[in-house]
């Protein structure tokens, strides 16, 4: 049941990645044309924390014998992703 309630879960989550990327890459236009600086540390460091924090926040759900609501799953999911989503792609190079 707890699978299936992940799985009900991932249309939603990728609805608003896909709103946190079209974030990040809007301000990584507006930093571009203002020329602003490029950061690869806070680029490198969002990148490799986007894929511990799904991984860890499901196992966590998965694996606790307790009974905890699937809202708030979908909450801490739905305001990290889009977040370091968003911050990984404004970070990324200036000039491609």
């Amino acid at each position: 049941i707890r699978l299936a309630g992940i799985l009900a879960l991932v249309p939603a989550l990728l609805l608003v990645t896909t709103v946190g990327l079209i974030d990040g890459w809007v301000r990584r236009q507006v930093r571009k044309a203002g020329a602003g600086l490029e950061s690869a540390r806070i680029y490198h460091l969002a990148k490799h924390s986007l894929k511990p924090i799904v991984v860890w926040t499901v196992l966590v759900y998965l694996i606790v014998p307790l009974t905890i609501d699937i809202r708030w799953l979908f909450i801490s999911l739905a305001i990290a992703l889009p977040l370091l989503a968003g911050l990984t792609i404004s970070r990324f190079k200036k000039y491609i």
